[in-house]
């Protein structure tokens, strides 16, 4: 038993307790919002959180392989999922209220602006 505590200890760091906590709050938001929305459903909405639990499942594949990531591309790739999310939610928001607008381009253009930046950075040679 004492095991399982600690290989659950170590999967669970500080910073795959707050990915979780993200993951939650993403999923409590789109079961609130949605529930006074009259009945109207999102599909953006109700997928905002697989953002944050593609970068939990990274996080537990870099843990448990023990592989060396360069900070600075760890950290783009965290800022990419968090513009994904944020863009499903604004998109997930705007349908619900029945509405488009043409400004949300930006974040998929972000988006994938810094997951091709991470990648840049992280085959890099130094």
């Amino acid at each position: 038993m004492k095991g399982r505590c600690l290989i659950l200890s170590i999967y669970l760091n500080k910073e795959n307790k707050r990915i979780i906590i993200y993951t939650i709050l993403c999923i409590l938001f789109s079961i609130i919002y949605e529930l006074f929305s009259h009945g109207v459903i999102s599909i953006f909405m109700c997928s905002s959180f697989i953002f944050p639990t593609i970068l939990l499942i990274e996080n537990l594949i870099i843990r448990n392989k023990k592989i060396r990531i360069k900070i600075n591309s760890h950290n783009l790739f965290k800022s990419s999922i968090l513009t994904f999310t944020i863009y499903f939610i604004i998109l997930g928001v705007l349908e619900i209220y029945g509405t488009t607008n043409k400004l949300v381009i930006i974040y998929p253009i972000i988006g994938l602006s810094l997951l091709l930046l991470t990648i840049v950075i992280h085959f890099k040679k130094d």
